[in-house]
C-alpha cells in the first residue's frame, strides 16, 4: 500500500475516492498521524549507534547498530516475550521498532542512548551526539 499523506488538497480527493470504491469489494483503509520526528533525530541516532556499536560491548559481546538499536528499544518499551517454540530460549514477540515509537519517546531514546554511551566513555564522533 502507498501512504498517501492527507493534506488540504488530498482530502477531498481521498473522500471521491472513497465513496466511488465497488462495495462487492473489502477494502482496508488507515488513517494515523505521522510521525512529527525529524531527519536530523533520525541522523542523530544511527550516528549515536554506530559510535556505541564501536566503542561498546554488551554482556561480553560486540552488537552491529541494529542489534544495539533493538537493546535500547527494548529498554525503553514493554516487551512481550514467550519460550521458543524448539525450547532453546526467549523470543521477543513485541513490535521492537523504533518507527513505531511517538514522538516524545523517540527522544526519550535518543537521550538513553546517550547516556548510556556517556556512562560508558563513548567517544561521540559528531558534536551534536554530545
Amino acid at each position: 500500500m502507498t501512504p498517501l499523506f492527507l493534506t488540504a488538497d488530498t482530502r477531498r480527493h481521498v473522500a471521491q475516492s472513497i465513496m466511488s470504491m465497488d462495495l462487492s469489494q473489502n477494502y482496508r483503509v488507515e488513517f494515523k498521524p505521522v510521525s512529527k520526528r525529524s531527519i536530523e533525530q533520525n541522523k542523530l541516532l544511527h550516528a549515536l549507534l554506530q559510535d556505541i556499536s564501536r566503542q561498546c560491548e554488551w554482556a561480553g559481546r560486540k552488537f552491529n547498530v541494529t542489534q544495539w538499536k533493538r537493546l535500547f528499544v527494548a529498554a525503553i518499551k514493554e516487551q512481550n516475550t514467550a519460550p521458543a517454540l524448539e525450547g532453546q530460549g526467549v523470543v521477543v514477540i513485541s513490535d521492537n521498532s523504533s518507527s513505531a515509537l511517538p514522538v516524545e519517546a523517540f527522544g526519550e531514546l535518543i537521550e538513553y542512548v546517550q547516556v548510556f554511551g556517556n556512562e560508558r566513555g563513548v567517544i561521540w564522533s559528531g558534536p551534536e551526539a554530545a
